[in-house]
């Protein structure tokens, strides 16, 4: 069973599935060279990583670090304070712990900043790369406050990294306290420029116009009712109870308003009679949940999973009609709580339960239960009397899924839309309402 937070699910859905909208959007920050000053009007881009923290409307000022063994990035005489292990990749890749590089540390004064600068890669026969979240870990505990990756391919082209699909690399996930992002190998270039000769360059880190501001804002929490894939799961879990009380006073003050939503996949058209969609997929492969475990011959399936999140939206849809939108949070909070999977109560009866127990009955003037099992079930018949047709709740969500040209289209899971815009970093409170 995985435990990977934040991955791409694309990557795991190999040839069977495809994703309703390939890619998703890369948020960029902008960078600022304070010193040399003769370079202060040069403006650098760089691509938020999908992890760490990013200091939303704030400005991070720091003298750049790049911890190179190439001589002539120090003063002539000086020997390079930094030197990996043989079977390690050179220091400026962030490989292998810098403690095990000769100890290297950066130093750390009292108001006083760092921000590291390594390399992608390394590539080539025999090279060793890393990970991205690994490079920005390392670079953490050598004492940088902030990361910034220099791209090896030219072009303009930033990519945003996400955590990889392994067991070691998602434990890095919750330690991870800096903030990190992506620059181009041509900005990189000039940094290093500027660098070499043991020069001192103090940069600005810019985050005060990621996100669209706006008076009253608008947030989506991407998510999913799945509570066995590990990580990923524990973390939406946690962000939902420690977010509940917040996010239902800020709605209530009329400062926020705010959508649930529930990542979709469509089954391939030549494998929708196979045993993986059907037991995935509903209404002929139109609409489809992974496997909790991975493995579709036991235990939960995918279709088990997509029905309880249909559940769950149909009780938004219905809050939202009664007035009290902010009833989901305690919806989704107890049913995480009481309808685990490992205790064999996940499912549509226990949905049913919560439903109860939050006064779900009594809603919209006593028709609370009606709209509900409505909601769940209203399939409009196909347009040529041939297909399955589609379920008006989830036709909802693959069109917010796809985004437009205002709205960034979501692909990962767990994400954060901010007016539109994805929130970058991790999922706890702190990160969440610095970016709302």
């Amino acid at each position: 069973m995985s435990n990977a937070p934040l991955l791409p699910l694309v990557v795991l859905l190999g040839a069977l599935f495809t994703v309703t909208q390939a890619g998703f959007t890369v948020e960029q920050a902008a960078i600022r060279i304070i010193s040399p000053p003769n370079y202060k009007t040069q403006r650098l881009k760089w691509a938020l990583a999908d992890f760490g923290e990013p200091k939303y409307g704030g400005t991070l000022v720091g003298k750049l670090i790049y911890p190179t063994e190439d001589p002539s990035f120090y003063p002539i005489g000086q020997r390079p304070p930094v030197k990996c292990p043989a079977d390690q990749p050179d220091a400026q890749y962030g490989c292998a712990p810098f403690s095990s590089c000769g100890g290297y540390q950066v130093s750390k004064e009292p108001g006083k900043f760092n921000i590291m600068m390594v390399d992608r890669g390394p590539r080539g026969t025999g090279a060793s790369p890393c990970f991205f979240i690994n490079k920005v870990y390392n670079a953490q505990l050598a004492g940088a406050d902030a990361v910034l990756v220099v791209n090896d391919e030219d072009g303009d082209d930033l990519s945003t990294a996400v955590v990889p699909d392994d067991d070691k690399n998602a434990g890095l996930l919750r330690n991870l306290t800096v903030s990190a992002g992506m620059i181009t190998r041509a900005d990189g270039e000039l940094l290093k420029g500027l660098l070499r000769g043991g020069k001192s360059v103090t940069l600005a880190l810019n985050w005060t116009g990621v996100l669209p501001r706006s008076s009253v804002v608008s947030w989506e929490f991407w998510t999913n009712s799945n509570d066995e894939c590990g990580t990923i799961c524990d973390m939406q879990r946690t962000f939902v109870r420690d977010f509940r009380d917040l996010a239902k006073t800020l709605m209530s003050s009329g400062l926020v308003t705010f959508t649930p939503h529930y990542l979709l996949w469509r089954c391939n058209d030549d494998e929708v009679e196979s045993d993986e969609c059907r037991s995935q997929c509903m209404l002929g492969g139109t609409y489809c949940m992974l496997d909790p475990d991975g493995d579709v011959s036991k235990g939960y399936s995918g279709l088990d999973v997509l029905q309880v999140n249909v559940r769950q939206l149909c009780f938004f849809q219905v809050a939202n009609a009664s007035g009290r939108p902010e009833l989901w949070w305690d919806y989704a909070d107890a049913y995480a709580a009481n309808c685990t999977m490992k205790d064999k109560k996940y499912g549509e009866d226990c949905a049913v339960q919560v439903f109860n127990a939050l006064g779900g009955p009594q809603l919209l003037s006593g028709a609370g239960l009606q709209h509900w099992n409505t909601c769940s079930t209203a399939v409009t018949p196909a347009k040529d009397g041939k297909g399955p047709g589609t379920l008006d709740i989830l036709e909802k969500e693959l069109l917010a899924q796809y985004g437009d040209l205002s709205t960034a289209s979501v692909s990962i899971l767990p994400t954060v839309r901010i007016n539109g815009q994805q929130y970058r970093g991790n999922l706890d409170v702190a990160g969440g309402l610095r970016g709302l």
